[in-house]
């Protein structure tokens, strides 16, 4: 009933709004946040599109580029995904209880609460990192990278890139 509020300040820098029973809310970077005092925030904002296209999204002052390309040599700042493994939508959101990844530079599944728990990142950031799923499961963390069941093998025909731009020299 109050999403009037918020329109248009989506694509907004940063916008905050308290709403009836001092609920506060921000957007920061085109994400929506219930801020809740000395707690976790939350992300609401999930978001999906179809494999085929090409799109962006915004999360922590990054942003972040996912294209279908034929196989090549990958810069720095970017990771491929094989495309064949992953289900025609996709989904782009903050990470939910009981989120596992296996990932491709790892010989083990974790959870992601333990695997930000490893990177040190502090419990009111993680819930604004961004996670790639389908309809079988994570196939990308910002932090983390791909799942193992995702990666690109040498047969791979389509490469699904994730490209991460971030400040003046990324």
């Amino acid at each position: 009933r109050h999403i009037e509020a918020f329109d248009g300040h989506l694509l907004s820098a940063s916008f905050a709004e308290v709403l009836p029973g001092n609920i506060k809310f921000s957007v920061r970077s085109g994400i929506l946040f219930r801020d809740m005092d000395n707690k976790e925030k939350e992300c609401f904002i999930s978001r999906s599109f179809n494999k085929n296209s090409d799109f962006s999204f915004c999360a922590d002052d990054c942003v972040f580029s996912v294209s279908v390309q034929e196989p090549r040599r990958l810069f720095p700042n970017e990771l491929a995904v094989d495309f064949s493994k992953i289900n025609d939508i996709i989904n782009i959101r903050s990470r939910k209880e009981g989120d596992c990844i296996a990932l491709s530079s790892r010989k083990c599944t974790k959870s992601l609460k333990k695997l930000f728990n490893e990177q040190k990142i502090p419990p009111e950031k993680r819930n604004t990192i961004p996670v790639m799923c389908d309809d079988k499961g994570l196939i990308w963390c910002a932090v983390g990278g791909t799942d193992a069941s995702r990666k690109t093998e040498k047969n791979t025909t389509k490469y699904l890139i994730i490209k991460r731009e971030c400040g003046k020299n990324d």
